[in-house]
Formats: structure tokens, C-alpha cells, sequence
């Protein structure tokens, strides 16, 4: 009896979807299988529903929603929506029951696997949405790798973290995190390129692996580079080969108890300046050599309390102030034992030493000037005690300011100041002459 029940409600079943839908079959295992004609015989198809599994083009031809032509296995076509933002909805939509820290997720298939290989898709929490990236390592463990993330506010991550603190936030799993900068030029192995990240071994890093200089520009102009053989250049593109560091500009440093000023500062000089503040407060230099040259630059000065009164200038042959000792005047008799220098110039003298608050100080004031007390200078001579030839010694003369020859070395004893580099046959001129006293 049973038997015969089935058969007809199989019969029942077959007619009556041949009279409502051409195109419906049963098979022997009675499964409707469902061939759709276009357009179909009743007008268009509403909808399709079914409470099972749902097999479309299982081998040949694609599906197409919105399109008589699909180009591939699903094409969507619809109408574009003309604001990014807002609630306008696209062309696909993807929905679930919404839970804080569930994922709507797009996964993709192997061929090999039934696993997900790799996934899109949205997070939600109370701050908003976020779109994550996931990969995988291990076909069959599914996802291994939260591969990026884009948060609510559009910050991006990369690595295994949800929530970046910065727009873009590089993460890494182990000790070592960066990223690397490639060009069609440089390749595109490990070898190639500039990295950027931070490892435990160094710590934060910039490694450049091509032969090419690190440049760092500000206000659309190049302030600093460092060279493929490591020179630093700072205020210049072109840094001399002559040391590591080629500065064009100042040095300062604003340590108080260590700190140094080097450059032109706001005197505007050439002087270099060992100072916490650029002005009165010096330290000490302590070198195992120094060497100081300048073009036409050969003596070596101190910075001595002049009488103001004589209006000393340069060349002129100074004696010291009897009545004041820690000063000099100018020289006004022949044979003075007391003479002390020849009037040098800051811009003569290759170094200056004397510490009344530095160049700055110094060189405004008429009331201490450069002494030469050793080099090349230049001096003012006269003819009368006869013509001087180069290697002369010289002495004061009864003509302030001015030497002469000494003829007899025991008149001149403890009185001779230099020895001349220079001629004179008469009369008087500024000539070169090596200070020497003796």
C-alpha cells in the first residue's frame, strides 16, 4: 500500500509542475531539478527560494544578477551610487546578526582544501567598523595571519594587531619590524631597496642598501645628507671629502655646563668660539695638537691693556707703561729694554690668546688691542740708523712707534724685538718682520 502511495503522490507532484513551471523534472531520487527558460512562459521569475543547498552554472556558463551577459561565474550589475559616504548601499551586500568582536567575513577556497586560504572582512565593536586582511601560512589550519587592518578612523595596520594608535601602524610578531622601499631600478630582493623599522639587535633603523646618499629635506629644501661613504653633509648638498661631517653654518649647543658655539653666531665673525652662551662665558680647550693657518696669517697675538691716549695702530713697536705696568704703550727712544711687542690685527694674527670676554668684547674696544709676541707681522721701520737688509735685528728708534737697525748687539741688548724680512734703503715704510724678543 505504501508502495503505491508513493507512486502517486510522485505522480501528483510531476503534473502538477509541468502545468505550473515547463521545465521542472524529478529525478529518480525525487529531486526537483529546476531548468529556467527566458523569458519565461508565465512572465519574469519574482524570485527564487529554496531551504537547501542552491547549484547555479555547476559546469558550464556564468551567473549574471542584474546582466543578461555575465562576463564571469557571478557578474553583478547595477546602478553606482554617486557618494562614498552615507547609507546609499552598493551593487553587493553581505549581512549578519550583529555582534561586538564577530567578523562578516569573504573567504577564498583552494581547489585542494576546504579550509579558507585567505579572508576579507568587516569587524565590529562599539567604536565602529573595521576592515580586516587575513592570510594563511598553513593550508590546513585556515587562517593563521591578521595580515592588515584599516580601523574606523581610516588608520592602517599591518600585523597582527586590530587597533593601530597611528595612520599607519607596522607590527611584527617577533624582534625585528619594518618596511622596505623598492623601485623598478633598485630590484626588488632583499638586497635591494631602503628599509625602515625598528629591530632589537640595533634598534630603530634607516638602512639603505643601494650605493645612493640619505637625503633629508625640509620646507622643500634638502638640510641634510649622508653620503654612500658616510660622510654627513648638514646645509649643504655637496660635502667636502676633507672629513666626515662638512657643516655649512653653526654649530651650537645650548648645555650650559658642557655646551660649545662654533661659527658666526650673531656677530656675524669668522671666529670659532668654545661657549655655553656666545657670549662672555669661555671654556677651556684641551688638544694633543692644534694647527691654525689662515691666508697672509702668521702670528700669534695676545690681547693686552693699551693706553687708550696713544691711539695705537698696527705696525706700531710698543714698550711697557712704567707708570701703569700691566699696560703698553707706544715706543718713543732708541735701546728701550722695556719694549714688549709690535701692534698685530685681529685680522692678521693666525691666533689670538688673552681672556677679556672674547672676540666679540675684544674687538670693539680701543682699550686692549693684539700684541704679535712671536710670527710674521708687519712693522714700522726707519732708515735712521742706517739701511736694513732682510735678517737685520731691530730695535726701538727715537721715532715713536717705529724700529730701527741694531748695528752694535751689546748696545741692543735686551732691547732688540725682531729681525727684519724685508729691505729698507731710507726713510721709513711698514715692512715684514719676524717678532722674536731677546
Amino acid at each position: 500500500m505504501l508502495k503505491y502511495f508513493k507512486e502517486f503522490k510522485r505522480t501528483i507532484i510531476l503534473a502538477l509542475a509541468i502545468i505550473l513551471w515547463p521545465g521542472i523534472i524529478l529525478d529518480a531520487e525525487d529531486r526537483m531539478i529546476i531548468t529556467s527558460y527566458y523569458p519565461s512562459p508565465s512572465g519574469n521569475y519574482s524570485q527564487l527560494t529554496s531551504n537547501g543547498n542552491t547549484y547555479l552554472a555547476t559546469t558550464s556558463g556564468n551567473v549574471g544578477i542584474g546582466t543578461t551577459s555575465p562576463l564571469s561565474k557571478l557578474h553583478v550589475k547595477g546602478t553606482q551610487i554617486g557618494s562614498f559616504t552615507g547609507t546609499s548601499r552598493g551593487m553587493l551586500s553581505l549581512s549578519g546578526v550583529y555582534n561586538v568582536g564577530r567578523y562578516t567575513a569573504i573567504d577564498f577556497l583552494s581547489d585542494t582544501a576546504a579550509n579558507p586560504t585567505a579572508r576579507i572582512a568587516a569587524y565590529h565593536d562599539d567604536s565602529g567598523s573595521h576592515l580586516v586582511f587575513g592570510t594563511s601560512n598553513d593550508y590546513g589550519a585556515g587562517i593563521t595571519n591578521t595580515a592588515m587592518t584599516i580601523d574606523e578612523a581610516g588608520r592602517l595596520a599591518i600585523g597582527g594587531i586590530i587597533d593601530p594608535v597611528s595612520q599607519i601602524q607596522v607590527h611584527g610578531a617577533t624582534t625585528l619590524a619594518g618596511m622596505r622601499v623598492t623601485t623598478t631600478a633598485t630590484g626588488e630582493t632583499i638586497d635591494d631597496g631602503v628599509n625602515f623599522g625598528y629591530d632589537n639587535a640595533y634598534g630603530a633603523y634607516v638602512w639603505n642598501k643601494e650605493a645612493s646618499p640619505i637625503v633629508f629635506y625640509t620646507n622643500n629644501t634638502e638640510k641634510m645628507r649622508i653620503q654612500p661613504n658616510g660622510i654627513v653633509g648638514i646645509g649643504t648638498a655637496a660635502p667636502a671629502l676633507l672629513s666626515m661631517l662638512d657643516v655649512a653654518g653653526e654649530i651650537h649647543s645650548t648645555d650650559t655646563a658642557t655646551g660649545f658655539f662654533l661659527g658666526g653666531g650673531y656677530t656675524a665673525d669668522n671666529w670659532a668660539r668654545l661657549t655655553s652662551d656666545a657670549s662672555t662665558t669661555y671654556h677651556d680647550l684641551a688638544v694633543g695638537s692644534f694647527w691654525a693657518a689662515g691666508a697672509q696669517q702668521f702670528d700669534l697675538a695676545e690681547v693686552t691693556p693699551v693706553r687708550k691716549e696713544d691711539r695705537l695702530e698696527q705696525g706700531d713697536a710698543v714698550v711697557i707703561d712704567k707708570k701703569q705696568g700691566l699696560r703698553v704703550t707706544r715706543s718713543t727712544k732708541p735701546y728701550d729694554t722695556s719694549v714688549y711687542g709690535i701692534i698685530s690685527s685681529y685680522e692678521q694674527a693666525a691666533m689670538v690668546i688673552g681672556g677679556i670676554g672674547g672676540p666679540e668684547t675684544a674687538m670693539k674696544t680701543k682699550e686692549h688691542l693684539p700684541i704679535a709676541l712671536i710670527g710674521r707681522v708687519k712693522a714700522k721701520v726707519s732708515a735712521e740708523n742706517g739701511a736694513i737688509s732682510p735678517g737685520d735685528l731691530l730695535t726701538t728708534s727715537a721715532t715713536p712707534g717705529y724700529l730701527m737697525k741694531c748695528e752694535d748687539i751689546s748696545i741692543c741688548d735686551g732691547a732688540v724685538v725682531a729681525k727684519a724680512l724685508e729691505p729698507l734703503e731710507k726713510g721709513k715704510k711698514v715692512i715684514q718682520v719676524f717678532v722674536k724678543l731677546q
